[in-house]
């Protein structure tokens, strides 16, 4: 009935028995007046056994891959044509679900919904990625235009950019992605000049757009830690990055499209011929896309043994097949689609 409810996580096991491809998904909460938000992650067989499977603060605990999430003002849509998330065979389903005490006690039964792509239709899969300060933000007392920013690992290859969701807390004033493209020049991909807590939404192009390998996704944030800003729950307190809503956040979503079969079309070019020895199997190369997405921490569209998990290094040096210590998206589909 009162007090500061952690985040509460709920696991399921949806009993997939082979690969699921999402082309929609939609969460409904059940009782609207204490769900704060819900984030839907998918945890592949061998993660990691934790219940925290990739919280808000985006630390990607538990190796769960974002799936889709509950926050106010959001509107299910679906993917472009061929465009699906990956749900390995196995997986759990973690939900994690932010409860405000409203004075009585109460009771929640929140919702899931899945429509799912044919296989041979998908050639593409899409993740969620981020640029994000992290645990390192911190807001002066009083400071009424707070500036911080963050940037990704440049893109090992061309993505397609589908969605961008900038999230941050009561004090979040604005928030502005821009594209740093290989060559130097600089692109606005989206301003929200005023920030509304109480309606975080995804903006969603209304055609796919090409970021060409090697482009960085950089984000600029203020934040109004001031008197003036009458959701501040503490002008005097320095605020600092947290999972309640008088902490605060910095992470700039996106979600792109990776190609599976190098077929993917660049603005303003023909198709380009399919990679050689690139996966034919879309479950193989969604896992590869997967895979790199998670590990590769330097982005640098490779996987080495010293990035791949303890509890993996068996499997890698199993698909290391040519034994050069690293994997790349070609070689990784390709072993992949040979596994049983």
């Amino acid at each position: 009935a009162e007090g500061t409810v952690r985040y509460q996580y709920f696991r399921v096991d949806p009993g997939f028995t082979e690969d699921k491809w999402v082309k929609m998904a939609e969460v409904l909460p059940g009782n609207r007046a204490v769900v704060h938000h819900i984030l839907v992650f998918a945890r592949p067989p061998g993660s990691r056994d934790s219940d925290r499977a990739g919280d808000r603060a985006g630390d990607g605990a538990g190796g769960g891959e974002y799936l889709v999430g509950y926050v106010p003002g959001l509107r299910a849509r679906p993917y472009p044509q061929g465009m699906a998330k990956l749900v390995p065979a196995g997986s759990k389903l973690v939900f994690q679900v932010h409860y405000m005490s409203v004075g009585s006690p109460q009771q929640d039964l929140s919702r899931l919904g899945l429509v799912f792509a044919d296989p041979d239709e998908v050639d593409h899969v899409v993740v969620t990625t981020k640029a994000s300060t992290g645990r390192r933000l911190r807001i002066p007392p009083r400071d009424g235009n707070f500036r911080t920013e963050a940037m990704t690992h440049a893109a090992p290859q061309d993505v397609r950019l589908l969605a961008l969701m900038p999230h941050m807390h009561l004090r979040g004033k604005s928030f502005r992605y821009e594209a740093r493209f290989p060559d130097g020049r600089r692109e606005v991909l989206l301003d929200v000049p005023r920030y509304d807590f109480n309606w975080q939404t995804a903006y969603v192009l209304a055609e796919p757009k090409t970021l060409p390998a090697g482009t960085r996704v950089h984000c600029v944030a203020h934040f109004d830690n001031s008197e003036h800003n009458l959701n501040n729950p503490d002008p005097d307190a320095e605020v600092g990055w947290g999972d309640q809503s008088w902490h605060e956040m910095m992470i700039g979503y996106f979600d792109v499209a990776v190609p599976l079969r190098g077929e993917a079309k660049s603005a303003g070019r023909d198709s380009q011929p399919e990679a050689a020895g690139r996966a034919n199997d879309p479950q193989a190369a969604g896992r590869a896309a997967l895979a790199l997405e998670r590990f590769d921490q330097n982005k640098d569209g490779k996987l080495s043994r010293s990035e791949v998990p303890v509890r993996l290094r068996r499997l890698f040096q199993r698909l290391d097949t040519n034994g050069d210590g690293s994997l790349d998206a070609d070689e990784l589909g390709r072993e992949l689609e040979r596994l049983p």
